[in-house]
Protein backbone atom coordinates (compact mmCIF):
# COMPACT_ATOMS: atom_id res chain seq x y z
CA UNK A 1 0.00 0.00 0.00
CA UNK A 2 1.31 3.33 -1.31
CA UNK A 3 2.04 5.16 1.86
CA UNK A 4 0.46 9.44 1.65
CA UNK A 5 1.22 12.17 3.94
CA UNK A 6 -0.62 13.98 6.91
CA UNK A 7 -2.49 15.80 4.11
CA UNK A 8 -3.36 13.00 2.50
CA UNK A 9 -4.68 11.54 5.48
CA UNK A 10 -6.67 14.50 6.33
CA UNK A 11 -7.93 14.93 3.40
CA UNK A 12 -8.97 11.45 2.84
CA UNK A 13 -10.68 11.49 6.54
CA UNK A 14 -12.94 14.53 5.38
CA UNK A 15 -13.99 12.34 2.19
CA UNK A 16 -14.97 9.63 4.69
CA UNK A 17 -16.68 11.59 7.11
CA UNK A 18 -18.66 12.58 4.28
CA UNK A 19 -17.49 16.28 4.11
CA UNK A 20 -18.69 17.76 0.45
CA UNK A 21 -17.33 21.26 0.70
CA UNK A 22 -14.98 22.77 2.69
CA UNK A 23 -14.42 26.81 2.50
CA UNK A 24 -10.95 28.53 2.91
CA UNK A 25 -8.14 30.29 1.83
CA UNK A 26 -4.64 28.94 0.38
CA UNK A 27 -1.32 30.13 1.77
CA UNK A 28 2.19 29.27 2.01
CA UNK A 29 1.48 27.18 5.06
CA UNK A 30 -1.64 25.38 4.60
CA UNK A 31 -0.33 24.45 0.63
CA UNK A 32 0.13 20.70 1.00
CA UNK A 33 -3.60 20.53 1.60
CA UNK A 34 -4.48 21.99 -0.83
CA UNK A 35 -2.18 19.96 -2.95
CA UNK A 36 -4.34 16.89 -1.93
CA UNK A 37 -7.44 19.18 -2.65
CA UNK A 38 -6.38 18.76 -6.60
CA UNK A 39 -7.43 15.05 -6.77
CA UNK A 40 -10.27 15.01 -3.90
CA UNK A 41 -13.88 15.06 -4.90
CA UNK A 42 -14.19 17.73 -1.96
CA UNK A 43 -15.37 21.13 -3.89
CA UNK A 44 -13.73 24.18 -2.25
CA UNK A 45 -15.25 27.76 -1.84
CA UNK A 46 -12.39 30.63 -1.41
CA UNK A 47 -13.43 33.16 0.45
CA UNK A 48 -11.74 36.39 0.57
CA UNK A 49 -10.97 36.57 4.55
CA UNK A 50 -10.71 34.41 6.97
CA UNK A 51 -13.43 35.34 8.69
CA UNK A 52 -15.59 34.90 5.80
CA UNK A 53 -14.57 31.40 5.28
CA UNK A 54 -15.32 30.58 8.97
CA UNK A 55 -18.86 32.30 8.48
CA UNK A 56 -19.68 30.37 5.54
CA UNK A 57 -18.69 27.14 7.37
CA UNK A 58 -21.58 28.24 10.13
CA UNK A 59 -23.79 28.90 7.40
CA UNK A 60 -23.48 25.70 5.76
CA UNK A 61 -23.91 24.14 9.22
CA UNK A 62 -27.32 26.39 10.23
CA UNK A 63 -28.63 25.14 6.57
CA UNK A 64 -27.79 21.75 6.49
CA UNK A 65 -27.90 20.26 9.92
CA UNK A 66 -23.94 18.95 9.05
CA UNK A 67 -20.77 20.49 10.66
CA UNK A 68 -19.14 22.90 8.47
CA UNK A 69 -15.18 22.79 7.43
CA UNK A 70 -13.02 25.57 7.12
CA UNK A 71 -9.51 25.61 6.53
CA UNK A 72 -7.39 28.07 6.89
CA UNK A 73 -3.39 29.02 7.27
CA UNK A 74 -1.45 29.16 10.76
CA UNK A 75 -1.02 33.11 12.66
CA UNK A 76 -3.19 35.57 10.87
CA UNK A 77 -5.11 33.08 9.33
CA UNK A 78 -6.52 31.27 13.28
CA UNK A 79 -6.92 35.38 14.53
CA UNK A 80 -9.31 36.39 11.75
CA UNK A 81 -11.63 32.88 11.95
CA UNK A 82 -11.82 33.49 15.80
CA UNK A 83 -14.79 35.79 15.63
CA UNK A 84 -16.44 33.96 13.62
CA UNK A 85 -16.14 30.99 15.74
CA UNK A 86 -17.12 32.46 18.88
CA UNK A 87 -20.34 33.25 16.76
CA UNK A 88 -20.83 29.77 16.14
CA UNK A 89 -20.02 28.83 19.76
CA UNK A 90 -22.67 30.96 21.62
CA UNK A 91 -25.56 29.37 19.18
CA UNK A 92 -24.34 26.65 19.38
CA UNK A 93 -23.24 25.79 15.73
CA UNK A 94 -21.05 22.94 14.89
CA UNK A 95 -18.21 24.14 12.90
CA UNK A 96 -14.65 22.86 12.29
CA UNK A 97 -12.17 24.72 11.60
CA UNK A 98 -8.55 23.01 10.19
CA UNK A 99 -5.77 25.00 10.51
CA UNK A 100 -1.51 25.01 9.38
CA UNK A 101 0.85 25.80 11.87
CA UNK A 102 4.91 26.61 11.94
CA UNK A 103 6.77 23.39 12.07
CA UNK A 104 7.19 21.60 15.55
CA UNK A 105 11.09 22.92 15.72
CA UNK A 106 10.22 26.48 15.15
CA UNK A 107 6.91 26.39 17.65
CA UNK A 108 7.45 27.84 21.20
CA UNK A 109 10.23 30.29 21.35
CA UNK A 110 11.01 33.76 19.79
CA UNK A 111 12.14 32.67 16.54
CA UNK A 112 10.40 34.87 13.93
CA UNK A 113 9.26 32.49 11.94
CA UNK A 114 6.40 33.41 8.98
CA UNK A 115 2.85 33.26 10.56
CA UNK A 116 4.58 32.49 13.81
CA UNK A 117 1.11 32.77 16.70
CA UNK A 118 2.32 31.65 20.27
CA UNK A 119 0.16 29.15 21.87
CA UNK A 120 -2.86 29.37 18.75
CA UNK A 121 -4.87 26.20 20.30
CA UNK A 122 -5.06 28.39 24.01
CA UNK A 123 -6.09 31.12 22.26
CA UNK A 124 -8.83 29.18 20.38
CA UNK A 125 -9.85 27.55 23.22
CA UNK A 126 -11.71 30.02 24.41
CA UNK A 127 -14.20 30.45 21.13
CA UNK A 128 -14.67 26.42 20.84
CA UNK A 129 -15.47 23.01 22.57
CA UNK A 130 -12.23 21.67 21.93
CA UNK A 131 -9.25 22.52 20.37
CA UNK A 132 -6.18 19.99 19.63
CA UNK A 133 -2.94 20.42 18.34
CA UNK A 134 -1.55 16.93 16.04
CA UNK A 135 2.06 16.28 16.21
CA UNK A 136 1.53 12.75 15.04
CA UNK A 137 0.63 12.13 11.34
CA UNK A 138 -0.75 8.65 11.69
CA UNK A 139 -3.28 10.68 14.47
CA UNK A 140 -4.70 12.96 12.02
CA UNK A 141 -8.10 10.75 10.69
CA UNK A 142 -8.56 9.83 14.25
CA UNK A 143 -8.69 13.11 15.76
CA UNK A 144 -10.66 14.67 13.07
CA UNK A 145 -13.29 11.99 13.22
CA UNK A 146 -13.61 12.86 17.53
CA UNK A 147 -13.82 16.66 16.51
CA UNK A 148 -16.49 16.05 13.34
CA UNK A 149 -18.43 14.43 16.05
CA UNK A 150 -18.05 16.25 19.16
CA UNK A 151 -19.02 19.49 17.08
CA UNK A 152 -22.11 17.99 16.24
CA UNK A 153 -22.74 16.49 20.04
CA UNK A 154 -24.49 17.28 23.02
CA UNK A 155 -24.75 20.52 22.54
CA UNK A 156 -22.90 21.79 19.22
CA UNK A 157 -20.22 24.39 18.69
CA UNK A 158 -16.90 24.70 16.96
CA UNK A 159 -13.91 23.22 17.34
CA UNK A 160 -10.27 23.51 16.16
CA UNK A 161 -7.55 21.06 15.03
CA UNK A 162 -3.95 22.28 14.45
CA UNK A 163 -1.88 20.97 12.05
CA UNK A 164 2.05 22.17 12.16
CA UNK A 165 3.68 22.30 8.47
CA UNK A 166 6.05 19.52 8.73
CA UNK A 167 3.34 16.68 9.87
CA UNK A 168 1.61 17.47 7.20
CA UNK A 169 4.36 16.75 5.10
CA UNK A 170 5.40 13.81 6.95
CA UNK A 171 4.60 10.42 5.60
CA UNK A 172 2.15 8.32 7.18
CA UNK A 173 2.62 4.65 7.57
CA UNK A 174 -0.19 2.56 7.24
CA UNK A 175 -1.17 1.43 10.29
CA UNK A 176 -27.95 8.98 35.06
CA UNK A 177 -30.99 10.67 34.56
CA UNK A 178 -33.97 12.30 36.45
CA UNK A 179 -36.85 10.51 36.78
CA UNK A 180 -39.28 10.64 33.95
CA UNK A 181 -42.30 10.03 36.07
CA UNK A 182 -41.77 13.21 38.19
CA UNK A 183 -41.94 14.90 35.10
CA UNK A 184 -45.07 13.27 33.55
CA UNK A 185 -46.96 14.30 37.18
CA UNK A 186 -45.71 17.73 36.46
CA UNK A 187 -46.87 17.77 32.97
CA UNK A 188 -50.50 16.58 34.21
CA UNK A 189 -50.91 18.73 36.90
CA UNK A 190 -50.11 21.58 35.27
CA UNK A 191 -52.96 24.33 34.76
CA UNK A 192 -50.87 27.07 32.40
CA UNK A 193 -48.35 25.31 30.89
CA UNK A 194 -46.15 27.30 28.65
CA UNK A 195 -43.12 25.67 26.58
CA UNK A 196 -40.20 27.69 25.30
CA UNK A 197 -38.25 26.52 22.78
CA UNK A 198 -34.06 27.13 22.30
CA UNK A 199 -31.96 26.12 19.29
CA UNK A 200 -31.40 22.87 21.43
CA UNK A 201 -34.88 21.88 20.36
CA UNK A 202 -34.46 21.77 16.23
CA UNK A 203 -33.83 18.62 15.60
CA UNK A 204 -36.76 17.73 17.83
CA UNK A 205 -39.52 20.34 16.09
CA UNK A 206 -41.99 17.50 15.58
CA UNK A 207 -42.09 16.40 19.54
CA UNK A 208 -42.61 19.90 20.60
CA UNK A 209 -45.13 20.80 18.51
CA UNK A 210 -47.13 17.55 19.70
CA UNK A 211 -46.29 17.86 23.29
CA UNK A 212 -47.61 21.49 23.41
CA UNK A 213 -50.59 20.71 21.37
CA UNK A 214 -50.97 17.60 23.43
CA UNK A 215 -51.54 19.85 26.97
CA UNK A 216 -52.75 22.89 25.03
CA UNK A 217 -49.41 24.87 26.26
CA UNK A 218 -48.27 28.28 23.88
CA UNK A 219 -45.06 27.52 22.13
CA UNK A 220 -42.22 31.05 22.47
CA UNK A 221 -39.33 30.55 20.68
CA UNK A 222 -35.91 32.01 21.08
CA UNK A 223 -33.92 33.86 18.48
CA UNK A 224 -31.99 30.43 17.63
CA UNK A 225 -35.32 28.31 18.03
CA UNK A 226 -37.44 30.12 15.84
CA UNK A 227 -39.34 27.89 13.75
CA UNK A 228 -39.20 25.04 15.67
CA UNK A 229 -42.70 25.75 15.46
CA UNK A 230 -44.12 27.07 12.42
CA UNK A 231 -45.32 30.95 13.31
CA UNK A 232 -48.48 30.65 11.75
CA UNK A 233 -49.15 27.94 14.37
CA UNK A 234 -52.36 28.78 16.35
CA UNK A 235 -50.34 27.96 19.66
CA UNK A 236 -47.18 29.47 18.54
CA UNK A 237 -45.93 32.98 20.52
CA UNK A 238 -43.01 33.15 18.15
CA UNK A 239 -39.55 35.22 19.01
CA UNK A 240 -41.36 37.45 21.43
CA UNK A 241 -40.03 36.48 25.07
CA UNK A 242 -38.61 40.08 24.55
CA UNK A 243 -41.81 41.67 24.56
CA UNK A 244 -43.47 42.96 27.94
CA UNK A 245 -47.02 40.86 27.83
CA UNK A 246 -45.24 37.63 26.27
CA UNK A 247 -43.16 37.78 28.93
CA UNK A 248 -45.23 38.30 31.59
CA UNK A 249 -47.74 35.24 30.16
CA UNK A 250 -44.34 33.01 30.69
CA UNK A 251 -43.72 34.30 34.14
CA UNK A 252 -47.50 33.66 35.20
CA UNK A 253 -47.64 30.57 34.27
CA UNK A 254 -47.56 27.43 36.92
CA UNK A 255 -45.18 25.09 34.90
CA UNK A 256 -42.44 26.87 32.17
CA UNK A 257 -40.77 23.73 29.87
CA UNK A 258 -37.72 25.11 28.51
CA UNK A 259 -36.49 22.90 25.97
CA UNK A 260 -32.92 23.32 24.34
CA UNK A 261 -32.44 26.82 25.62
CA UNK A 262 -30.06 28.42 28.61
CA UNK A 263 -32.22 31.18 28.00
CA UNK A 264 -29.60 34.06 28.53
CA UNK A 265 -29.64 37.71 27.91
CA UNK A 266 -29.84 37.77 24.34
CA UNK A 267 -33.04 36.02 24.40
CA UNK A 268 -34.38 37.58 27.48
CA UNK A 269 -32.70 40.92 26.22
CA UNK A 270 -33.47 42.07 30.02
CA UNK A 271 -32.80 40.29 33.70
CA UNK A 272 -33.46 36.55 34.15
CA UNK A 273 -37.40 35.52 34.10
CA UNK A 274 -38.66 35.31 37.36
CA UNK A 275 -41.38 32.35 36.77
CA UNK A 276 -43.83 31.97 39.78
CA UNK A 277 -44.56 28.31 38.79
CA UNK A 278 -42.06 25.62 38.62
CA UNK A 279 -39.21 25.03 35.77
CA UNK A 280 -38.36 21.97 34.39
CA UNK A 281 -35.64 22.01 31.60
CA UNK A 282 -33.85 19.91 28.98
CA UNK A 283 -30.93 20.63 27.31
CA UNK A 284 -28.09 18.36 25.99
CA UNK A 285 -25.10 20.60 27.66
CA UNK A 286 -25.47 20.37 31.40
CA UNK A 287 -23.96 23.78 31.92
CA UNK A 288 -26.75 25.40 30.59
CA UNK A 289 -29.62 23.57 33.10
CA UNK A 290 -30.12 26.44 34.89
CA UNK A 291 -32.43 28.05 33.16
CA UNK A 292 -34.77 31.08 34.81
CA UNK A 293 -32.87 30.03 38.44
CA UNK A 294 -32.76 26.16 39.60
CA UNK A 295 -35.15 23.76 37.44
CA UNK A 296 -37.43 21.58 39.56
CA UNK A 297 -37.16 19.01 37.25
CA UNK A 298 -33.92 18.87 34.86
CA UNK A 299 -32.63 16.67 32.76
CA UNK A 300 -28.94 16.52 30.34
CA UNK A 301 -30.23 14.84 27.17
CA UNK A 302 -31.59 14.77 23.59
CA UNK A 303 -34.61 16.02 23.14
CA UNK A 304 -35.23 13.48 20.43
CA UNK A 305 -35.34 10.54 23.06
CA UNK A 306 -36.86 12.73 26.09
CA UNK A 307 -39.91 14.33 24.39
CA UNK A 308 -41.19 11.01 22.73
CA UNK A 309 -40.44 9.04 26.15
CA UNK A 310 -42.81 12.02 27.51
CA UNK A 311 -45.63 12.13 24.87
CA UNK A 312 -45.79 8.19 25.57
CA UNK A 313 -46.27 8.07 29.03
CA UNK A 314 -48.72 10.92 28.80
CA UNK A 315 -50.83 8.78 26.45
CA UNK A 316 -50.30 5.63 28.51
CA UNK A 317 -51.75 7.11 31.69
CA UNK A 318 -54.25 9.22 29.83
CA UNK A 319 -52.50 11.99 29.14
CA UNK A 320 -52.44 15.73 30.53
CA UNK A 321 -55.97 16.43 30.34
CA UNK A 322 -57.17 14.35 32.94
CA UNK A 323 -56.20 15.73 35.52
CA UNK A 324 -57.20 18.97 34.38
CA UNK A 325 -60.77 18.07 34.37
CA UNK A 326 -63.22 19.80 32.00
CA UNK A 327 -63.15 20.00 28.13
CA UNK A 328 -59.62 19.64 26.36
CA UNK A 329 -61.34 20.84 23.58
CA UNK A 330 -62.85 24.06 25.06
CA UNK A 331 -59.12 24.79 26.47
CA UNK A 332 -56.95 24.24 23.40
CA UNK A 333 -59.63 27.07 22.12
CA UNK A 334 -59.39 29.45 25.23
CA UNK A 335 -55.31 29.10 25.18
CA UNK A 336 -55.26 29.91 21.21
CA UNK A 337 -57.50 32.79 21.97
CA UNK A 338 -54.64 33.66 24.38
CA UNK A 339 -52.13 33.28 22.04
CA UNK A 340 -53.52 35.43 19.24
CA UNK A 341 -54.51 38.64 22.19
CA UNK A 342 -51.25 38.14 22.83
CA UNK A 343 -49.61 38.71 19.67
CA UNK A 344 -51.88 41.44 18.82
CA UNK A 345 -50.46 42.96 22.44
CA UNK A 346 -47.52 42.14 21.41
CA UNK A 347 -47.35 43.93 18.09
CA UNK A 348 -48.50 47.16 20.10
CA UNK A 349 -45.16 46.56 22.03
CA UNK A 350 -43.10 46.37 19.85
CA UNK A 351 -41.99 50.08 18.64
CA UNK A 352 -41.17 50.90 22.70
CA UNK A 353 -39.34 47.47 22.68
CA UNK A 354 -37.42 48.20 20.13
CA UNK A 355 -37.20 51.77 20.55
CA UNK A 356 -37.90 52.57 17.08
CA UNK A 357 -40.77 54.85 15.99
CA UNK A 358 -44.45 53.14 14.55
CA UNK A 359 -43.83 54.33 11.23
CA UNK A 360 -40.13 52.55 10.90
CA UNK A 361 -41.48 49.43 12.74
CA UNK A 362 -44.70 49.52 9.92
CA UNK A 363 -42.22 49.87 7.40
CA UNK A 364 -39.59 46.99 8.73
CA UNK A 365 -42.56 44.75 8.71
CA UNK A 366 -43.22 45.55 5.41
CA UNK A 367 -40.09 44.45 3.61
CA UNK A 368 -39.77 41.69 6.24
CA UNK A 369 -42.94 40.36 4.81
CA UNK A 370 -41.91 41.26 1.25
CA UNK A 371 -38.66 38.85 1.87
CA UNK A 372 -40.82 36.21 3.37
CA UNK A 373 -43.31 36.10 0.57
CA UNK A 374 -40.42 35.83 -2.23
CA UNK A 375 -38.65 33.51 -0.93
CA UNK A 376 -41.91 30.74 -0.05
CA UNK A 377 -42.01 28.66 2.84
CA UNK A 378 -39.31 26.59 2.14
CA UNK A 379 -36.81 29.61 1.92
CA UNK A 380 -33.71 30.96 4.44
CA UNK A 381 -33.02 34.29 5.41
CA UNK A 382 -29.95 34.86 7.38
CA UNK A 383 -30.04 38.75 9.38
CA UNK A 384 -27.32 40.39 10.58
CA UNK A 385 -27.14 42.53 13.54
CA UNK A 386 -29.10 45.28 12.72
CA UNK A 387 -32.33 47.48 13.39
CA UNK A 388 -34.84 45.50 11.13
CA UNK A 389 -33.10 42.28 12.22
CA UNK A 390 -34.08 42.77 15.65
CA UNK A 391 -37.71 43.27 14.54
CA UNK A 392 -37.47 40.02 12.29
CA UNK A 393 -37.13 38.26 15.26
CA UNK A 394 -41.00 38.38 16.14
CA UNK A 395 -42.38 39.85 12.89
CA UNK A 396 -40.39 37.40 9.74
CA UNK A 397 -42.41 34.68 9.74
CA UNK A 398 -40.95 31.31 9.37
CA UNK A 399 -42.57 27.73 8.72
CA UNK A 400 -39.53 25.42 9.86
CA UNK A 401 -36.73 25.60 11.25
CA UNK A 402 -33.52 27.27 9.66
CA UNK A 403 -35.22 29.74 7.93
CA UNK A 404 -34.47 32.41 9.69
CA UNK A 405 -30.59 32.64 10.83
CA UNK A 406 -29.54 35.56 12.95
CA UNK A 407 -26.35 35.37 15.31
CA UNK A 408 -28.25 36.98 18.29
CA UNK A 409 -26.33 35.14 20.83
CA UNK A 410 -22.39 36.67 19.94
CA UNK A 411 -24.07 39.43 18.22
CA UNK A 412 -21.65 39.44 15.61
CA UNK A 413 -21.61 42.28 12.68
CA UNK A 414 -20.76 40.96 8.85
CA UNK A 415 -22.67 37.14 9.42
CA UNK A 416 -25.32 37.56 7.10
CA UNK A 417 -23.69 37.93 3.71
CA UNK A 418 -20.84 34.72 4.11
CA UNK A 419 -23.47 32.73 6.21
CA UNK A 420 -25.90 32.64 3.37
CA UNK A 421 -23.41 31.69 0.92
CA UNK A 422 -22.76 28.69 2.80
CA UNK A 423 -25.77 28.23 3.62
CA UNK A 424 -26.66 28.15 -0.54
CA UNK A 425 -23.63 25.23 -0.54
CA UNK A 426 -26.04 22.36 -0.65
CA UNK A 427 -29.12 20.13 -2.54
CA UNK A 428 -31.62 20.63 -3.46
CA UNK A 429 -30.95 24.12 -3.01
CA UNK A 430 -33.60 25.87 -1.09
CA UNK A 431 -34.19 29.73 -1.55
CA UNK A 432 -32.08 31.98 0.30
CA UNK A 433 -31.35 35.67 0.98
CA UNK A 434 -29.33 37.99 3.29
CA UNK A 435 -30.81 41.23 5.48
CA UNK A 436 -28.13 43.48 6.43
CA UNK A 437 -27.13 46.94 7.54
CA UNK A 438 -25.36 49.01 5.75
CA UNK A 439 -22.54 49.17 9.03
CA UNK A 440 -22.48 45.25 9.29
CA UNK A 441 -22.44 44.98 5.18
CA UNK A 442 -18.78 46.60 5.14
CA UNK A 443 -17.66 44.00 7.58
CA UNK A 444 -17.57 41.64 4.97
CA UNK A 445 -19.11 43.00 1.59
CA UNK A 446 -16.02 41.57 0.06
CA UNK A 447 -17.62 38.21 0.43
CA UNK A 448 -19.98 39.29 -2.46
CA UNK A 449 -17.46 38.43 -5.00
CA UNK A 450 -17.23 35.03 -3.97
CA UNK A 451 -21.07 35.34 -4.76
CA UNK A 452 -19.84 36.34 -7.89
CA UNK A 453 -17.29 34.06 -8.72
CA UNK A 454 -19.98 31.06 -7.86
CA UNK A 455 -22.55 31.90 -9.94
CA UNK A 456 -24.81 32.35 -6.45
CA UNK A 457 -28.40 33.67 -6.77
CA UNK A 458 -28.59 35.56 -3.66
CA UNK A 459 -30.57 38.61 -2.87
CA UNK A 460 -28.96 40.60 -0.61
CA UNK A 461 -30.69 43.47 1.28
CA UNK A 462 -28.93 46.36 2.71
CA UNK A 463 -30.96 48.16 5.24
CA UNK A 464 -29.52 51.74 5.08
CA UNK A 465 -30.05 53.73 7.97
CA UNK A 466 -26.32 55.67 6.95
CA UNK A 467 -24.44 54.30 10.15
CA UNK A 468 -24.79 52.21 13.39
CA UNK A 469 -28.54 52.89 13.47
CA UNK A 470 -29.07 50.60 17.04
CA UNK A 471 -25.97 52.43 18.51
CA UNK A 472 -26.97 55.76 17.03
CA UNK A 473 -30.77 55.33 19.48
CA UNK A 474 -28.69 54.27 22.10
CA UNK A 475 -26.26 57.01 22.15
CA UNK A 476 -29.57 59.87 21.60
CA UNK A 477 -31.35 58.18 24.76
CA UNK A 478 -28.48 58.90 26.66
CA UNK A 479 -27.21 62.26 25.60
CA UNK A 480 -29.97 63.58 22.94
CA UNK A 481 -28.90 65.62 20.21
CA UNK A 482 -24.99 64.48 21.00
CA UNK A 483 -23.66 61.52 19.34
CA UNK A 484 -20.35 60.17 18.27
CA UNK A 485 -18.93 57.76 15.94
CA UNK A 486 -22.18 56.43 14.63
CA UNK A 487 -23.24 58.38 11.25
CA UNK A 488 -20.71 56.76 8.77
CA UNK A 489 -19.30 57.23 5.37
CA UNK A 490 -20.83 54.55 2.62
CA UNK A 491 -19.87 53.86 -0.63
CA UNK A 492 -22.10 53.84 -3.26
CA UNK A 493 -23.55 50.42 -2.46
CA UNK A 494 -25.41 49.77 -6.03
CA UNK A 495 -22.38 50.92 -7.73
CA UNK A 496 -20.16 48.62 -5.62
CA UNK A 497 -22.52 45.92 -7.23
CA UNK A 498 -22.29 46.88 -10.29
CA UNK A 499 -18.40 47.18 -10.28
CA UNK A 500 -18.57 42.67 -10.01
CA UNK A 501 -20.67 43.00 -12.90
CA UNK A 502 -24.13 42.30 -10.49
CA UNK A 503 -27.36 43.60 -10.75
CA UNK A 504 -28.42 46.07 -8.32
CA UNK A 505 -31.45 48.62 -7.29
CA UNK A 506 -32.18 51.39 -4.93
CA UNK A 507 -35.83 50.24 -4.11
CA UNK A 508 -37.74 53.31 -3.52
CA UNK A 509 -40.84 51.73 -3.76
CA UNK A 510 -41.34 49.01 -0.98
CA UNK A 511 -44.19 47.58 -3.12
CA UNK A 512 -42.10 46.18 -5.70
CA UNK A 513 -39.12 44.85 -3.43
CA UNK A 514 -40.87 41.39 -3.22
CA UNK A 515 -40.80 40.74 -7.14
CA UNK A 516 -37.54 42.49 -7.27
CA UNK A 517 -36.14 39.51 -4.60
CA UNK A 518 -38.30 36.97 -6.88
CA UNK A 519 -36.21 37.89 -9.99
CA UNK A 520 -33.00 37.72 -7.91
CA UNK A 521 -33.46 33.99 -7.44
CA UNK A 522 -33.79 33.40 -10.79
CA UNK A 523 -30.46 34.70 -11.80
CA UNK A 524 -26.59 33.47 -12.10
CA UNK A 525 -25.51 35.43 -9.75
CA UNK A 526 -25.85 37.79 -6.63
CA UNK A 527 -28.59 40.91 -6.71
CA UNK A 528 -27.82 43.59 -4.27
CA UNK A 529 -31.17 45.89 -3.06
CA UNK A 530 -30.32 49.06 -1.17
CA UNK A 531 -33.81 49.67 1.04
CA UNK A 532 -33.40 53.14 2.65
CA UNK A 533 -34.84 52.54 6.04
CA UNK A 534 -36.91 56.01 5.74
Amino acid sequence: MESQTGAGALVRALESLGVDTVFGIPGIHNLDVYDELLDSRLRHVTSRNEAGAAFMADGYARGTGRPGVALVISGPGVTNALTALGESRHDAVPVVLISSDIPRAAAGGPTGYLHQLDHPTTMSSSVTKHSIRVEDPTRIAETLAFLYTEAATGRPGPVHMEVPIDVLQEAVNPGAPAALDDLVGMVRSAQRPVVIAGGGAVGASASVVALAERISAPVVTTAAGKGVIADAHPLSLGGRLHVPSVRASVEEADLVMVLGSQLSSTDLWTDRLAPAGRVVAVNADAAHLPAAGGPAWAHRGDLATVLPALLAALEHDGGAEDARGGDAVGRRTATERTVQALRERSALELPATLGVPVGTIERMRTVLQAISTALGPDGVLTADMTSIAYCGISEYPVATAGGYLHPAGFGTLGFALPAAIGALQRSPRRPVAALVGDGGFQFTMQEFAVAVQENIPLPVIVWNDGGYGEIRREEERRHPGRRIAVDTVAPDFCAFAASYGATAERVSDLDSLGGLIADALTRNGPTLLEVPAS
